[in-house]
């Protein structure tokens, strides 16, 4: 249906300032800004030019058309040439065949590709154009490829699809708020909705926010197959578990049975994540070794992961070869598996060296499979090359569950866990390292019947240290008269509760009462008061107090500094205090020291000689353990600033063969000094004599 355009005035017409036409008037018209006159025309295709200026007829018309490539100035005269008005920077109404482009422009910007036609400038010194296509593009998200966040339609292929899109060079891939429907693609024999390839991190709104639950039985949600993928922030549910054997993430080869492509799944990072009613929440397995070259499952994160109701929580699987590797030196953190329908928690039947840091397993009661009795913790045992040896718990918490660990290793360290059931081990096998010895003894290790190593828990227990090779401190229940360093450390028997660092037999460092002595060395003792003591051969010297006391350990027995090792400076808020009880003197007398001693004095001003020591360490290069020497320079620097005092050597001229405290000498380096204070009682002296002379003085006054 054709439709209609408003028409323009086909002439113009001026009037005057009381709105009459302005007959007879002019119009001038100059290039815009300038006095330059522009010609205007009588038609549109600008052949017929109007005079200039142009004369009004008798109604103030005139036919006015413009160059549409012009700007012009306007100057409306009326008929005795007086102005009426001037107006700058005028141009012409654009032409339908113009106004034709623009409306085509408009429909290019409405098309699909119409974002590229837009401009983009960020802020900031330095910042590149680019279209506003381009900086869209900068990010992926699954809705740009036609997922479904109802939850109605299997999103699966939009996820593919979303990732495919920044394969190979690698990206981020969004996954709004939302829940997601996927299963595999048709003829898909590993039935994985969704890949994660190398470089490609998949990342949804939260925990609670996008939600990816399976569309069919035996689907795998996602799994990885390279390096360096990610996938955060969601949750993978069954709810009402309806599918079975539903995995929820797995790192593993696209095809799990092959022996001929070896495969590499490395430092890939999973990170606030939950799983819900699945058959298995998190499973590693390492491909085949292929012409003796090893596939990897290594060095991959798992952090904030929350696994609940899923059959098998933590899976490291044995390869589908009996050669090779297995997933090894993965790290765990802060992983919770538990609640109704878990069976077992974390099993590890090929994969040595992992962590498993603050981790929790709670409630795990549930079924026969994979474990007749329900596990939390279970660690295989096997002589291939891929092995279960070394992993390490650090604060692992087991709570209400059928059997804490089943442990078939006898290199699995424990440091500190937390358990309120059993400790089961098929062969017998101890711990490694087993740092809560006590907790398992109250769980009845009836497999060992000992604790860490056959220790007791009244054993002195020490530790082994290597240095370059060589043992400087080894394992051993009893002394080391061969070894030079040895940490000792002992929960009761001969020598209740105490930590030592010895060095052949002297204690560089003690903590806690000690009942033996040692031959040498120092100790920094801590004895049930909190008392930190500084001593030798068991002696306290000096010792801080648990209100922050600063004091030596005998009262009036050691020097704060000595002659040739002196402090340069003692800063403090108020004075030293010194004794001054007369209950603490004898031999007390009047001062014989008065004002002809002081007149005898010489006070003089002077700078120092050396005004300090300025101290350099440096390095001096490698030692045999590979510790770097330290050099100590000292720097002599010249005193700069005046002092005003006394000359001991003049002082001690004064008192010739008296004793006077206020005079000190060290014979052994025959340096001299003074104790300034000694002399006040001297000076109080002269001036009471001096008072005396002017009392006397004043008597004799008339």
């Amino acid at each position: 249906m054709p439709t209609g355009t408003i028409a323009t005035s086909p002439k113009f017409q001026f009037l005057d300032s009381n709105g009459n036409p302005l007959a007879g008037g002019t119009l001038t018209t100059y290039l815009a800004g300038t006095t330059t006159p522009e010609t205007t025309w009588q038609d549109q295709a600008l052949t017929v030019t109007n005079t200039n200026p142009i004369t009004l007829d008798s109604r103030g018309e005139c036919v006015l058309w413009l160059d549409s490539a012009k700007e012009y100035k306007f100057i409306l005269e009326n008929a005795v040439g007086v102005s009426q008005w001037t107006q700058d920077d005028v141009s012409g109404a654009q032409s339908v065949a113009g106004l034709t482009g623009i409306f085509t422009k408009f429909t290019d910007l409405a098309a699909s590709s119409g974002s590229s036609l837009v401009g983009y400038l960020p802020e900031g010194v330095g910042a590149v154009a680019t279209t506003l296509q381009s900086k869209i593009r900068e990010s992926v998200s699954v809705l740009d490829f036609g997922a479904d966040l109802t939850g109605a339609e299997d999103s699966g292929p939009a996820f593919r699809a979303a990732v495919a899109s920044i394969t190979p060079a690698g990206g981020s891939v969004y996954i709004p708020a939302g829940t997601y429907k996927v299963q595999g693609a048709i003829g898909d024999a590993s039935n994985t909705a969704v890949f994660v390839p190398s470089y490609v991190r998949l990342i949804g709104a939260s925990q609670g926010g996008t939600k990816v639950v399976p569309g069919a039985n035996n689907v795998v949600c996602f799994r990885f197959i390279g390096l360096n993928g990610g996938l955060e922030n969601l949750q993978i549910d069954n709810p009402g578990t309806v599918f079975s054997n539903v995995s929820g993430i797995r790192l593993a080869p696209i095809d799990e049975t092959q022996l001929i492509t070896r495969s590499d799944v490395e430092f890939n990072v999973v990170t606030n994540v939950s799983i819900r009613r699945l058959q298995e929440g998190l499973v590693l397995k390492c491909g085949p070794t292929v012409a003796g070259a090893d596939s990897y499952c290594y060095y991959n994160t798992f952090t904030n992961i929350d696994i609940r109701n899923t059959t098998i929580g933590v899976w490291l699987k044995v390869p589908n070869s009996t050669l090779g590797s297995g997933c090894n030196r993965n790290r765990f953190i802060s992983v919770r598996v538990g609640e109704t329908g878990c069976n077992t928690g974390l099993q590890i039947d090929a994969g040595d060296t992992c962590q498993f840091i603050a981790c929790s397993f709670e409630g795990i009661q549930a079924g026969t499979s994979p474990n007749t009795v329900p596990t939390a913790v279970k660690i295989a045992y096997n002589t291939l090359s891929y092995g279960c040896v070394r992993n390490q718990f650090f604060g692992l918490v087991i709570e209400g569950c059928t059997r804490d660990v089943d442990n078939d290793n006898d290199l699995t360290e424990f440091y500190g866990w937390f358990g309120t059931g059993t400790y089961y081990s098929p062969s017998s096998r101890p711990l490694a390292v087993n740092f809560t010895a006590s907790k398992q003894e109250a769980l009845a290790l009836v497999a060992t019947n000992e604790l860490s190593r056959g220790r007791t828990a009244t054993q002195v227990v020490d530790l082994a240290l290597t240095a370059n090779g060589q043992t400087i401190l080894m394992e051993d229940g009893g002394e080391f008269a061969n070894q030079s360093f040895i940490l000792r450390l002992s929960k009761g028997g001969g020598a209740s509760g105490i930590i030592e660092l010895k060095y052949g037999s002297g204690v560089l460092l003690g903590w806690g009462g000690v009942a033996s002595s040692y031959a040498g060395g120092a100790s920094l003792i801590n004895p049930s008061d909190g008392v930190l003591s500084l001593g030798q051969n068991q002696v306290a010297r000096a010792a801080i107090d648990t209100s922050g006391n600063f004091y030596p350990a005998v009262d009036n027995a050691y020097s704060c500094g000595k002659s040739g090792n002196r402090w340069s400076a003692v800063w403090a808020v108020n004075g030293t205090i010194q004794t001054s009880d007369e209950r603490q003197k004898n031999n007390i007398k009047p001062s014989d020291l008065g004002l002809d001693f002081i007149n005898a004095l010489n006070p003089v001003s002077y700078r120092w000689n050396i005004g300090q020591n300025v101290v350099t360490v440096t390095e001096t290069g490698d030692d045999a353990d590979g510790l770097a020497p330290k050099s100590v320079i000292i720097t002599p620097r010249e005193g700069v600033r005046t002092h005003y005092g006394l000359l001991a050597q003049q002082v001690k001229m004064v008192l010739g063969a008296k004793d006077f405290a206020g005079f000190v000498h060290d014979k052994e380096t025959d340096e001299m000094g003074l104790r300034y204070d000694q002399f006040i009682s001297p000076l109080i002296r002269a001036v009471q004599e001096l008072s005396m002379r002017v009392a006397a003085l004043e008597a004799k006054l008339p």
